[in-house]
């Protein structure tokens, strides 16, 4: 379902902006450093993936994860994943109508890969991002701590 609109007379809950920068240093989901742990429920509202590599390095595949225990093991799931040349977004705000949020769709087509919508955090839930280049993927991870 593309986009999404707050209902009448919604209110947004209140919690602390804050802004993370990452650059990604693990090339396999079962090695990845954890980037950041909620201590609340915290909404991630957008992620954006920046190349700061040399042109060499080239188009780069980033995938992002939330780890959650499950039965005492953390098990990661799949957020998103892109390619990235210079910048691309992983994660963007909720907006009514947006066409590039929603499902994937055809994997041969020139952005196939949708923008996920903004995601909640659980206490304790981690996220974690991969590439399989070191050093060249810097994350910006904007979230807000403590909503209802």
């Amino acid at each position: 379902m593309p986009g999404y609109a707050y209902p009448v007379d919604a209110v947004a809950s209140a919690g602390t902006a804050k802004s993370i920068n990452f650059l990604v240093t693990d090339t396999a989901p079962g090695s990845a450093t954890v980037i950041y742990t909620a201590t609340s429920k915290t909404k991630v509202t957008s992620v954006l993936a920046a190349h700061t590599g040399a042109s060499d390095t080239g188009i780069l595949p980033v995938s992002l994860y939330v780890g959650r225990d499950v039965s005492g093991t953390i098990t990661k799931f799949l957020v998103n994943k892109t390619r990235v040349l210079k910048t691309a977004y992983l994660v963007l705000p909720l907006v009514s109508g947006d066409t590039r949020v929603g499902e994937d769709g055809n994997p041969v087509a020139i952005g196939y890969n949708k923008i996920s919508n903004e995601i909640t955090l659980q206490t304790g839930d981690k996220l974690y991002a991969t590439c399989p280049f070191e050093d060249v993927i810097g994350l910006t991870i904007n979230l807000e701590e403590g909503v209802r």
